[in-house]
């Protein structure tokens, strides 16, 4: 409509006409730029950072007046979206983009009272943590503020971008003369304490003295695996997985848990992998043993029915052929840690099934379905009692596919009772009578393909739900 109307103009009003357009447009777009910034800048969290004496009532009307920053009241939308991560040596630091601070993201490993939460802040500042020197215990105000409403319960608990089995951490307010107050992440409740040595330390610091120091954030709240992925010869796509620690077993409150998947003990992983991103498939297998012996029959579907020696004899043939040694199946450590990705949850995407969930009477064999693990696996009614392709699901945040039912894959470890306390690159008893199984398969319900779930079997055993992922050692 507007051209035909141009024309009817003279040429010296036709250019009055549309620089006075530019202008407007140009003006239109910087309007738009400051009311963007002004809406962030609204948006944005104010926490209390100075430590303060706390009285019953100031506790009482911090709990009913902000809930513990429940994400509804959250004015600038959800958790996930407000994280950005940046490793630094051995450990993560997340910025929230909400409030302007930093946290250590997965803390102290070890509980420690009052003073000793002192001396840990003491020393990440004296060895300059994080090129950074204004690290410090947060305020209760501060460590509420990582808690977020569950959608279905309405309970409180730890955003999963940190590591939830802290289930109190101490804070730098406090009550008198040597109380201090200190939050449950698990309970959503503030308690005080005047000598505790169950209670475990989060330091935080500003994001913009952090950044100040050269310290930049990754644009995403966990880091996706470092380094490129790999195809072999035959097909097989692997993901580079980063050395790091985690938190391997479930907690006792997690529901479908088993006696075996504890104690909970601290992980370090100290060299990176490669780990498969899909199951070893059928194609995949009978290029290099000329057989296949799965129950279910396809090119693309996970090979089953093999068993741990089995698996060694496919590894055996797959090295000769591509003149390496570096192929072998993952630990146990090492397939929960790249299952969970970064997460400590029932799931890796986290705890609750989601919206859309249904309960099944055979809820011991085919089991609960739906919600949102039917994004990401094969698995009881979902699955139809049977395989399916791999690669059909969503991945974990590390871009690895099924690990959440299909198949239970082989592990090189025997099966064995954790051991507790901090270990470095567990491999499993010397000896044993089973090996270990992860992941579960299809035929069972959603307690099976937890990520904390253990199986274990003989290893010349053979079954329709046993397959394998393949590991490769770095270079």
């Amino acid at each position: 409509m507007i051209l035909p109307s141009l024309k009817k103009l003279s040429p010296g009003k036709t250019r009055i006409f549309l620089a006075r357009a530019a202008l407007f447009f140009i003006l239109s777009i910087g309007l738009l730029a400051l009311w963007s910034a002004a809406a962030l800048a609204a948006a944005t969290v104010s926490l209390r950072s100075t430590p303060k004496l706390l009285t019953d009532e100031d506790v009482d009307r911090l709990v009913q007046h902000y809930h513990f920053y429940d994400s509804r009241r959250n004015p600038t939308g959800s958790f996930a979206n407000l994280f950005s991560s940046v490793t630094i040596g051995d450990d993560r630091v997340v910025i929230d983009k909400a409030t302007g601070l930093v946290w250590q993201q997965s803390g102290s490993a070890k509980y420690m009272d009052h003073q000793g939460a002192l001396a840990y802040i003491q020393t990440l500042n004296e060895e300059r943590y994080a090129n950074c020197s204004h690290w410090r215990l947060p305020t209760v105000e501060e460590l509420a503020s990582l808690l977020e409403e569950k959608p279905l319960t309405g309970k409180l608990h730890v955003d999963p971008a940190f590591a939830a089995h802290q289930a109190w951490c101490w804070s730098s307010d406090y009550r008198g003369q040597g109380f201090s107050y200190l939050v449950s992440f698990y309970h959503g409740s503030i308690d005080w304490k005047f000598d505790c040595d169950l209670v475990f330390v989060r330091a935080v610091t500003s994001a913009a003295l952090f950044e100040s120091r050269g310290q930049a954030a990754t644009s995403y709240m966990l880091p996706p695996p470092t380094g490129p992925t790999y195809t072999n010869s035959i097909g097989m796509k692997f993901v580079r997985i980063p050395a790091g620690s985690f938190i391997m077993g479930s907690p006792e409150s997690e529901p479908g848990r088993n006696q075996d998947e504890g104690p909970q003990h601290l992980v370090k992983l100290s060299h990176s992998f490669y780990l498969g991103a899909t199951e070893v498939t059928q194609r995949q297998w009978q290029e290099i043993m000329g057989a296949n012996p799965s129950r279910f029959r396809g090119p693309d579907l996970p090979v089953e029915n093999v068993s741990w020696e089995d698996c060694q004899e496919f590894i055996r043939r797959l090295n000769e052929r591509e003149h390496t040694h570096r192929y072998r199946l993952p630990t146990e450590a090492e397939w929960e840690y790249a299952c969970r990705a970064g997460s400590s949850t029932r799931f890796c995407f986290g705890d609750d099934m989601g919206p859309g969930a249904r309960k099944d009477p055979l809820r011991f064999y085919f089991g609960d379905e739906g919600g949102m693990l039917e994004a990401y696996a094969w698995y009881g009614n979902i699955a139809r009692n049977r395989t399916h392709p791999v690669a059909q699901k969503k991945p974990n945040r590390w871009g690895l596919f099924d690990m959440h039912g299909n198949v239970a894959e082989w592990c090189a470890d025997w099966y064995g009772p954790y051991k507790p306390g901090q270990q470095l690159d567990p491999r499993g008893p010397a000896q044993g009578e089973r090996r270990v199984l992860r992941g579960g398969g299809y035929g069972f319900g959603s307690w099976s393909v937890r990520s904390a779930r253990r199986d274990a079997q003989p290893p010349q055993g053979h079954f329709c739900q046993w397959g394998l992922r393949l590991a490769m050692d770095a270079k």
